[in-house]
């Protein structure tokens, strides 16, 4: 309702409220997509964490594998790649 004139305390303090309400609800809104955001960032990094579980997984055991000395190198077989015992 829009008149003209002197405005009264009541329209005076009805503008504020409605202000006030508005700004409420845009911090409101606001916050919400942070959340969200951040929810998904959340997500994001948990996957990157599964995978660099895995890749330590990888990595160890292929770390194991080259440091137990079990597996024969191909830098020690002999001619075209077969081993003494292969001849």
């Amino acid at each position: 309702m829009t008149t003209i004139g002197v405005p009264t305390s009541s329209v005076i303090a009805a503008a504020s409220v409605a202000r006030s309400q508005k700004t409420t609800v845009e911090i409101l809104l606001n916050l919400q997509k942070s959340l969200d955001e951040f929810k998904l960032k959340v997500l994001e990094m948990e996957e990157e964490m599964q995978t660099v579980k895995i890749e330590n997984n990888i990595l160890k055991t292929k770390i194991t594998e080259l440091t137990s000395g079990k597996q024969t190198s191909p830098s020690r077989r002999g001619l075209f790649g077969y081993g003494a015992d292969e001849f």
